[in-house]
């Protein structure tokens, strides 16, 4: 049976390996390496700055406005809009905050692959953009069933019309 090829190529330390979802070894490999990459990631973190604690209420009062109006179908579009924006100027804040970051924290988290951003800034973001684009997939269905039903309660009376005229 031939072997699937390799989708990613994974580094730890010096040894390079090919990744290959359908071997478990692999698979397993992968994971350990994320597990042990995230507790460093987080170990890295000074979670006591004040610009930390800052971006993280950012996120969860950005959540909370997200979900609060996930019925209303014209702000649930702008909150795309805006949160796509958002995201988008995740490389040039990464560059703005490499250069500035000794004025709003004691660490440098911001280097040149833009890793820091991307987990603390651009993922919560991609998390709110999925239930917008969730929610307005919701919305447009529910308004496709409202059209039809509407549809159908009018085809009947365009019947009665006719066969009142045949009569």
């Amino acid at each position: 049976m031939d072997k699937v090829k390799a989708t990613h190529t994974g580094t730890r330390g010096h040894e390079r390996y090919f990744f290959n979802p359908a071997d478990p070894e692999t698979v397993s490999r992968a994971v350990s390496e994320f597990v042990a990459d995230s507790a460093t990631f987080i170990s890295a973190i000074d979670w006591t700055e004040p610009f930390i604690a800052v971006l993280i209420s950012f996120h969860v009062l950005l959540a909370l406005w997200v979900v609060l109006t996930r019925n209303n179908q014209t702000l649930t579009a702008s909150n795309f809009v805006a949160i796509g924006v958002l995201a988008l100027a995740a490389q040039p804040l990464n560059y703005l905050a490499s250069q500035h970051w000794a004025t709003f924290s004691r660490t440098n988290y911001f280097d040149a692959q833009g890793v820091f951003m991307s987990i603390m800034w651009a993922g919560p973001l991609m998390i709110e953009l999925i239930f917008c684009v969730i929610m307005l997939v919701r919305q447009a269905g529910d308004m496709v069933v409202k059209v039809k039903r509407e549809q159908l309660k009018r085809k009947p009376t365009a019947k009665s019309k006719a066969s009142k005229k045949d009569q």
